[in-house]
């Protein structure tokens, strides 16, 4: 089990995916070496991994861009709705291209698609039929460091292709009353017990999770519950295990015995009746798994180990799902059970000893997974842990009670949840109860486990205080880059917008934030925010605005509330309300890290375009341009530039009105970077603008194919890489002939 394990393991965490023809040598070795079991074992888990890998990837829609299709078919799950927009899942049962240059190419078998409909006509219902000309692209999400990868949960859940509804031709209600249960309980949940206390209700008995705000969120990160408010191995545990002990039970009491085997079918049955109502996703899925592994294995015929168990449930796991390495979950899921299996070997009791083992050994690895530790979590639980579980057992009666017409628990379920919010509140008051820490590194994380496994030690196994040692390098501050580096920057992946972060010794400045969407939210809280958590000390020295665009500032807000930046500068009016804005001036210079700051213009056109705040950064060997969204003429109006420059971000995300030949002849960039959105329905970067960069030379990267970009001032020259290129993946590498060129 250990080696069909590492097996699986090993081929997802490939940087690129090797061919199908592996599959003969995967075939013939495990035969040549029949002896062999763990190669044989090792081969068979990396072949299952190649195999469904390929499967997943040979489904998806191959056609780059954007392309129009005439699709029908049947809604299998409402996401979430907000103002003015409905996303949802289809299975597509009959598709034809329009453009032609997908008609061209074969037909995909599209399993499901992601659809964004806005300013919807219908109120959608999981299993209604409907048929519209949708604009479908390829898997495709921003690709930053430290952030959520869209495209690799597209993958995970099976989605081919993700788009938008342009016009919708037919609409057909869903005939099958059995599709609606989830939603009708979602719907009767908010009217009797208000949106307030829905929320958790909700998250707890069908795993939806968009009632619960982001406030609440943060709150319950702070207090370390976050698994207490979504469906998890400890809810479904609890269900299990309260049928299991009631089947064990309830007719001894009445006199006898329904074996062994029933209470286990049971308990599997109703766990699995709970997962199907809970939504069936991955992390819902996994639990049952682990559970029912568990669980089964009590019959007599399967005389196995704890620790056999936690192998075999982690072996179908990773068969079911082979990308499960990737996901926090998992490696949560499965360290909190080892854990509880190492300290029931060693006889531990009390519920407080247990809490802090569990800390203890769960702590490193919350800190890499989310660069965040909550100190309080252990004290915490002990109350929080069996409060959830009461209240989801009197959610559950009061179900059953409303179908008697019976209220009883009604208002009690309301109480508890709104007690439950006021812990979380009062919690999230003790500032030092949730300590985010630096980005851990893989060797910091291996020290501290180690320390944990010392510590989690029987009493009286030597040098236990080497704990303290050893989480040392976790626990020490923030993570500094290579001395040698005088300063870096990350342009952001923001997809239509801008958002640029440089960073020179301990010193931050953030230069424009990115675009809000129409569907609420922005991209500073998918791209930038990730990243700066990551850094540890939630500190930002200047922020810049260079001009009022929504594509510019539309997470502005959101910065200055979390990082509380000590100065503002804008080219725009819109913050200068703020007492620590100024307007960007020509001539504004400063210094930090031994690297130069100085402003080439800024609040001088008439133009909002042209009134953008015009940076230079340059530390003597690498400099780096942030021009906003100038035009030519303001752009032949900056000073002449000293040097070559290293860097330069195109102005107005590659605008055929910005970055004219005189200017590129003027400043003779090394490398020229397009923050620009995948497919731009603008055209950016513009064919024009590629053809006058090309012909100066300069290398040309843009976000939308290399992810987030990042620039480093180093002794062997100035370098400038994509996140996709650094952090590679087989679902979303850069092909080689694609690596650091615009399209």
């Amino acid at each position: 089990m250990i080696a069909c394990s590492a097996g699986i393991t090993t081929m997802v965490l490939l940087p690129v995916l090797p061919p199908l023809q592996w599959l003969c040598a995967g075939i013939i070795i495990p035969f040549c070496l029949h002896r062999l079991k763990l190669v044989g074992a090792f081969v068979f888990g990396a072949c299952w991994a190649l195999v469904w890998a390929h499967w997943q990837l040979d489904h998806r829609l191959p056609i780059p861009g954007r392309s129009d299709w005439v699709i029908s078919g049947v809604v299998t799950a409402i996401a979430d709705r907000s103002d003015g927009r409905v996303r949802f899942d289809l299975v597509p049962e009959k598709s034809a291209a329009l453009s032609d240059a997908a008609v061209e190419m074969a037909s995909p078998q599209l399993r499901k698609i992601r659809v964004s409909w806005y300013s919807p006509t219908q109120a959608l219902s999981v299993g209604d039929f409907l048929q519209a000309e949708i604009r479908l692209k390829p898997p495709h999400g921003l690709s930053n460091p430290e952030a959520f990868d869209y495209e690799l949960w597209l993958l995970q859940q099976g989605i081919d292709a993700t788009g938008y509804i342009r016009r919708l031709d037919q609409y057909s209600p869903g005939a099958h009353e059995g599709a609606f249960v989830r939603e009708r309980l979602e719907r009767w949940q908010l009217e009797r017990y208000g949106s307030d206390a829905s929320g958790l209700v909700q998250a707890l008995t069908l795993g939806l999770r968009n009632a619960i705000d982001d406030q609440q969120w943060l709150m319950l990160r702070a207090s370390g519950t976050v698994h207490l408010a979504v469906i998890s191995g400890l809810h479904i545990g609890f269900i299990a295990l309260s049928v299991f002990w009631l089947c064990r039970r309830v007719p001894a009491w009445l006199g006898f015995n329904l074996g062994r085997a029933l209470p286990v079918w049971l308990s599997v049955a109703i766990a699995a009746g709970y997962v199907l109502l809970a939504g069936a996703g991955l992390p819902v899925i996994r639990a049952f798994i682990m559970i029912a592994v568990f669980l089964i294995a009590e019959l007599r015929l399967w005389r196995l180990s704890a620790w056999a168990r936690w192998w075999a449930a982690l072996v179908v796991v990773l068969l079911y799902m082979p990308l499960s390495p990737y996901m926090p979950g998992f490696w949560l899921s499965f360290g909190a059970v080892a854990i509880l299996i190492w300290i029931s070997a060693l006889r531990l009791k009390g519920v407080l000893r247990i809490q802090w083992c569990l800390f203890i050994g769960m702590a490193p690895l919350l800190a890499y997974l989310f660069a965040a530790v909550s100190w309080v979590a252990p004290l915490v639980n002990l109350i929080a842990i069996p409060y959830v579980a009461l209240l989801l057992a009197i959610a559950i009666a009061d179900h059953f009670l409303s179908v008697l017409g019976l209220d009883l628990l009604q208002q009690a379920v309301i109480v508890m949840v709104d007690f439950f919010w006021l812990g979380q509140q009062w919690i999230a008051g003790f500032s030092h109860g949730y300590t985010p820490v630096s980005a851990v590194s893989l060797t910091a994380l291996l020290l501290a486990l180690g320390g944990s496994w010392i510590a989690l030690q029987p009493r009286g196994f030597p040098m236990r205080y080497l704990l303290l040692l050893l989480w040392l390098p976790w626990l020490s501050g923030e993570r500094q880059d290579s001395d040698q580096a005088r300063f870096s920057a990350w342009v952001f992946d923001v997809g239509q917008g801008s958002a640029i972060l440089v960073e020179a010794g301990n010193y931050r400045l953030l230069y424009d934030t990115g675009a809000a969407y129409r569907s609420g939210g922005n991209a500073a809280e998918r791209a930038v925010l990730p990243y700066l958590d990551s850094r540890g000390s939630g500190r930002l020295d200047d922020l810049i605005l260079s001009h009022d665009d929504i594509d510019h500032v539309g997470g502005a807000q959101l910065i200055i509330d979390r990082y509380n930046p000590r100065r503002i500068l804008t080219g725009g009016e819109r913050f200068l309300t703020d007492p620590r804005a100024r307007a960007c001036v020509e001539g504004q210079q400063w210094q930090a890290g031994g690297v130069k700051f100085e402003m080439l213009a800024g609040s001088r056109g008439i133009k909002d375009n042209d009134r953008s705040c015009v940076l230079l950064v340059s530390d003597g060997r690498c400099s780096l341009l942030l021009p906003g969204d100038i035009g030519r003429k303001a752009e032949a109006a900056l000073p002449l530039s000293p040097s070559s420059l290293s860097w330069l971000i195109a102005s107005h995300h590659g605008s055929d009105s910005s970055t004219s030949r005189t200017f590129l002849n003027k400043w003779q960039p090394g490398t020229v970077i397009y923050s620009a959105g995948y497919a731009s329905r603008f055209g950016h970067p513009a064919v024009a603008v590629v053809e006058r960069v090309s012909d100066t030379g300069a290398r040309q990267i843009n976000t939308a194919d290399a992810g987030a970009v990042r620039l480093v001032s180093a002794p062997e020259g100035c370098l400038a890489d994509g996140q996709r290129n650094l952090k590679r993946r087989f679902w979303s590498a850069l092909p080689q002939s694609d690596r650091g060129q615009a399209r």
